[in-house]
């Protein structure tokens, strides 16, 4: 995320290429529609304000550790005169104020980023050890953001502090500027149109973007050789080989192709220029009663422990569908797109978004034990929805906000259990209060390709 979706670029370079000299050029900004200058902390509740009526406006920059300069002194509005910085201490509560306000107190989440500039500086008078937090917010696309008591915040030219948006026709702006959002959103998720043969089997999509309004002034810097240098750097266990690449106009395609034809859908990973991209994972399966010569089953060492549970179910034979790589996938496509994101020099933050397709009347298949006990004792777990999404709605609700400091494998970890839980296999196998490790010690075992007989 740069300064691009806010009304005036007054540093023009994104906030992860600010260095503190670059601050200098605030003594000729004044406060405003774009920013706004903070000597020292403010509560929790003001903060949920500023970011909110920034989001709702133009955007714009919230900066801590500057002192106004004497308003006399310039009759054109209120400048930054001094920069006395805050402390570490100041720094860090001020950082943990910003996340608690946008996560608690503002519907929906505005985005945001933050940028702790540490001195000496003496352009600035900047002391060792005293830092300058810049927190930037662009213009939010799923407006009104809309503060914890119920009101809709805007910035007003010549005053520091937010006030209430009163105005119907300014509302109902807000509220076409998130439809216009969510029909690009919508567009992005919308079914691909697969080749007839592939029509009955199931698959999983894992939508990323940086930034949720898919149009950022930002687009990609990668060129076709190197993003086939990263799809094809020596997979880590279970992730996904791919062999084919293209160009389209809107991006560049990774595909495992193997021996199979091209035509089929396959394992694919699409990286579009505006730093969005799309993983297809296709799922084997078969029915039941074929899934002893099946080369995708045969080979399992608890497929027979698990076949003979099948006929107990009134809707046999059925589509078995094998789970065992699909873990390592999700993990494989989320480090992708974070390692494509850090070589575009932007921050690790993305959304995500999973939907499923034709799993409706179809089984999972896991080669672990435990997982055949669960059956012989609560039954076959069947999959009764023919879409499925996570999370569910529209919008930037819809969506999953993973920060920069995200456990990759934590977050693997609870989209493999929601996608299972589309196919009959309850959340709470793999996760009670936290991560069973059990089962993800069980899940690493099974998806490894020596783990067969």
């Amino acid at each position: 995320m740069s300064g691009s979706r806010i009304g005036a670029d007054i540093f023009k370079k994104s906030l992860t290429e600010l260095e503190v000299d670059d601050l200098v050029i605030l003594r000729e900004v004044p406060e405003g529609w774009y920013v706004d200058y903070k000597e020292q902390l403010i509560e929790q509740s003001k903060l949920a304000k500023h970011l909110s009526a920034f989001a709702n406006q133009y955007g714009g920059w919230l900066i801590f550790g500057v002192k106004e300069c004497d308003p006399t002194s310039k009759a054109d509005g209120r400048f930054a005169g001094e920069f006395p910085g805050l402390n570490p201490q100041d720094v860090a509560t001020l950082i943990e104020r910003v996340r608690n306000a946008a996560r608690d107190q503002v519907n929906p989440t505005p985005i945001y980023q933050i940028k702790s500039l540490i001195g000496p500086c003496e352009q600035l008078g900047l002391a060792e050890n005293r830092s300058i937090v810049v927190i930037e917010i662009p213009q939010g696309d799923f407006p009104p953001y809309v503060e914890s008591k119920g009101r809709i915040y805007r910035r007003v030219s010549d005053s520091s502090d937010p006030v209430p948006e009163n105005d119907r026709n300014a509302i109902d702006h807000l509220f076409q500027r998130a439809r216009q959002s969510e029909n690009r959103l919508n567009d992005f998720f919308r079914k691909p149109a697969w080749f007839d043969p592939e029509i009955r089997n199931p698959y999983i999509r894992l939508f990323f973007m940086h930034d949720p309004s898919l149009t950022p002034k930002a687009k990609s810097t990668i060129k076709f050789h190197e993003f086939k240098q990263f799809m094809t750097t020596e997979p880590e266990w279970g992730d996904i080989l791919y062999d084919n690449f293209s160009a389209t106009s809107w991006g560049y395609v990774a595909r495992h192709v193997g021996r199979n034809s091209r035509d089929l859908a396959l394992f694919q990973f699409q990286y579009n220029s505006n730093l969005s991209a799309t993983a297809c994972i296709p799922l084997n399966c078969c029915e039941s009663t074929q899934a002893n010569e099946n080369p995708y089953f045969m080979n399992y060492t608890n497929l027979s422990e698990f076949l003979p549970e099948l006929p107990k179910n009134p809707y046999y034979p059925h589509y078995i569908v094998d789970c065992n790589i699909v873990f390592a996938s999700i993990l494989g496509a989320i480090k992708k797109f974070k390692s494509l994101l850090a070589r575009e020099n932007v921050d690790n933050n993305f959304h995500l978004k999973i939907i499923t397709n034709n799993t409706l009347r179809t089984i999972p298949f896991l080669n672990f034990s435990s997982y055949v006990k669960f059956i012989q004792q609560n039954g076959l777990p069947i999959g009764l929805e023919e879409e499925s999404s996570f999370p569910k709605g529209t919008g930037l609700s819809s969506l999953f906000y993973c920060p920069d400091d995200i456990i990759v494998e934590a977050l693997a970890y609870e989209v493999f259990a929601l996608i299972t839980s589309v196919m009959g296999i309850p959340f709470d196998f793999w996760w009670e209060d936290h991560i069973n490790q059990e089962r993800l010690n069980e899940l690493m075992t099974a998806m490894r390709l020596n783990d067969r007989k």
